[in-house]
């Protein structure tokens, strides 16, 4: 008789994943497909030693699958002064420079040249430097955890900020067997570990 009940549950739960499993539908967006392939242009102008990245795409239809990287490109951050400064291709449809520093008495621009010989300019802007962050606080909630940053402009010129931050975690295990090495494009993502306390 048990063996009979186990028998059920299993059976049980066979129709159950395959009545979830055959759920699925397409979902059919009403809104027409419209004319795509229009550049976007993803990034910030860093000053002052920090890294300026801009990333490249193209737009794409909703049912469309993966994302057009627009490569090849030709990328120079242009002054009214004449200066230009030239963002390399570091991986497709990155484009990035280091270490530049712009002068606040001229402004800048950003002109792109497509590999299809197709060309973009923005308008020349003002370079605006970020006031420094005066304090940064946290605080715990239901869902996670809240970072405060407060900052202040005496000059009243900037008025919208935007800042990028990084994770990092720390891990604390008594149990392990595996260990994240690498990254998922360098083919070796873990490894056995010997020692079964990892703090990292």
């Amino acid at each position: 008789m048990k063996i009979y009940k186990c028998a059920m549950k299993k059976w049980l739960f066979f129709v159950v994943v395959l009545l979830m499993t055959g759920c699925k539908e397409k979902y059919d967006s009403p809104v027409p497909s419209i004319e795509t392939g229009y550049l976007v242009i993803e990034g910030v102008i860093n000053n002052d030693g920090d890294t300026t990245d801009i990333k490249l795409s193209r737009t794409t239809n909703l049912g469309d699958t993966g994302k057009r990287i627009e490569t090849g490109a030709v990328v120079t951050l242009e002054g009214t002064n004449g200066s230009s400064y030239r963002l390399g291709e570091n991986f497709a449809g990155n484009y990035t420079i280091n270490n530049i520093h712009l002068d606040n008495s001229i402004q800048y621009r950003i002109n792109i040249h497509t590999s299809n010989n197709q060309q973009y300019q923005s308008d020349f802007v003002s370079v605006r430097n970020n006031p420094p962050i005066d304090t940064i606080t946290w605080a715990r909630e239901n869902d996670g955890v809240q970072i405060y940053i407060n900052t202040h402009d005496p000059q009243n010129n900037t008025r919208y900020y935007q800042w990028e931050f990084e994770e990092t975690w720390e891990f604390n295990t008594f149990f392990a067997t595996l260990k994240y090495v690498g990254n998922p494009a360098s083919g070796v993502m873990y490894r056995a570990v010997t020692d079964p306390h990892i703090y990292q």
